[in-house]
């Protein structure tokens, strides 16, 4: 009776390792899977670089500033802060986003409340850092203030200069 017993556990275990090996081996395909289509027509690139005068005007922006993101691209990136919430990773459901291992999936927000734009860390597991150091609750953005979310680092302007 014991030896049928200890059969039974011995393949139970087998068996709730193996579902434990499927479930990683499936989270790491689903990751990878997400950053692989997340690249299309509507990414990070495909921002407005030129603007006019009268959009230049009493707008926040974002510049692009990091070697990272701009490998083989135009350096005068510039995202205009056009809505109340932006979010920031590297799966295509973000406002803006990157392919980047090291940013989250949903990885910063940035939102405008009481004509001030905050930031926010998603619980990320890099961090987000303003002005080189990390933040832990909502931080409120200042004119040229550095953002550094994963190795896409930006400067947040209330002007272009």
């Amino acid at each position: 009776m014991f030896e049928q017993f200890s059969v039974v556990l011995k393949y139970a275990f087998v068996l709730i390792i193996y579902l434990f090996v499927f479930s990683i081996i499936r989270t790491v395909y689903t990751d990878i899977s997400g950053m692989s289509n997340s690249q299309n027509d509507s990414s990070i690139y495909s921002y407005e670089r030129k603007m006019s005068e009268r959009d230049r005007k009493n707008k926040a922006y974002l510049k692009i500033v990091s070697e990272y993101c701009l490998k083989d691209k135009p350096t005068d990136l510039i995202i205009k802060l056009n809505k109340s919430t932006f979010v920031i990773g590297r799966t295509n459901r973000c406002d803006i986003y990157a392919e980047d291992l090291y940013m989250s999936k949903k990885h910063t927000k940035i939102w405008l409340k009481d004509n001030e734009w905050h930031i926010n860390d998603l619980g990320s597991k890099n961090g987000t850092f303003v002005n080189d150091e990390q933040i832990n609750d909502i931080c409120l953005l200042d004119d040229k203030d550095k953002i550094k979310i994963g190795q896409l680092e930006l400067i947040y302007c209330e002007t272009i200069y």
